[in-house]
């Protein structure tokens, strides 16, 4: 069982985290957004989308190496 001392410092990590991504989100807005498309014409793809999962992956995996994620755009990379 997880201690509260231990979940404390998961929720901060993943809260700053959360704080990176929001950063980096608005960061990428600001420069030529490139859209793609996955499996249809109805399902888009941007590099906002891509590098902020890639963000958000490796943070992750940071805070808990034994982490399984999975991820919508990870495939199209």
């Amino acid at each position: 069982m997880i201690n509260s001392e231990t979940l404390e410092r998961f929720d901060q990590k993943v809260q700053e985290l959360l704080w990176n991504v929001r950063e980096q989100t608005i960061e990428l807005m600001n420069t030529p957004l490139k859209v793609d498309t996955k499996s249809s014409a109805n399902d888009l793809v941007t590099n906002v989308d891509r590098q902020n999962e890639q963000l958000i992956r490796k943070r992750l995996l940071e805070i808990d190496p034994s982490a399984r994620i999975v991820g919508e755009e990870e495939s199209f990379n």
